[in-house]
């Protein structure tokens, strides 16, 4: 997906992604997408969104336990958790109806370490 079709899918103006990148770079950005996003996640209904959110958590922790049960590399280990944290903690964040730009921070450094992780076992 193109920036632009991202940001007019979040319902963002160009403009407003080019004032927000001068004035404040990369965070500029992440907060207004963070707030387009929170948006988007205020029209849903709480109660289902809460719901979705503790079972995407609670897939991520089924899976987690199959990849240390089964698996028997110490390094696909870390990977398979790893993914099923990252997983977990996204569902937490969305939970409540709102996404900050801490919480996309603390999210696409979770991400990192699954890619890093991953990358290891492919090794």
């Amino acid at each position: 997906m193109k920036l632009t079709e991202m940001l007019k899918e979040l319902n963002i103006g160009k403009w407003s992604a080019c004032w927000a990148f001068i004035t404040d770079g990369f965070a500029g950005i992440a907060r207004i997408v963070c707030e387009a996003f929170t948006k988007l996640l205020r029209k849903k209904d709480p109660d289902k969104l809460r719901g979705y959110a503790e079972f995407v958590g609670k897939v991520a922790v089924y899976v987690g336990g199959g990849v240390e049960t089964f698996c028997t590399d110490d390094t696909t280990k870390a990977a398979g958790a790893a993914t099923a944290n990252a997983v977990s903690v996204l569902a937490e964040h969305l939970a409540d109806g709102e996404y900050t730009p801490e919480e996309l921070s603390a999210d696409i450094e979770n991400i990192e370490k699954c890619v890093n992780a991953w990358k290891a076992v492919a090794a």
